[in-house]
């Protein structure tokens, strides 16, 4: 099983947008296809992972989100690959 898991269409924006983040920085990621003609965004199985009905939804082995700027921002902060250098913290 893939540590990242991605529920949506890859002909969405917004999904590409999360895949294109995890293609650069090397993470292992599965595609679940969320069909909008048969409507599986509203269903109950898909609910729970974006209560709106939209995707992109994903989760993580320890983080779940139902928006693209949530994982971006939790992929940035654990690689350096897609932080600015202006934005990574001293140590």
């Amino acid at each position: 099983m893939a540590p990242v898991k991605v529920f949506g269409s890859a002909m969405s924006t917004n999904v590409v947008r999360v895949l294109v983040c995890l293609e650069e920085v090397g993470a292992e990621y599965e595609v679940v296809n969320i069909d909008f003609q048969a409507k599986e965004h509203k269903s109950p199985e898909h609910l729970p992972r974006n209560p709106f009905g939209q995707i992109p939804a994903f989760q993580m082995v320890t983080f779940s989100s139902s928006s693209p700027g949530p994982l971006q921002s939790t992929l940035c902060a654990s690689t350096s690959q897609l932080t600015p250098t202006y934005c990574v913290r001293a140590t």
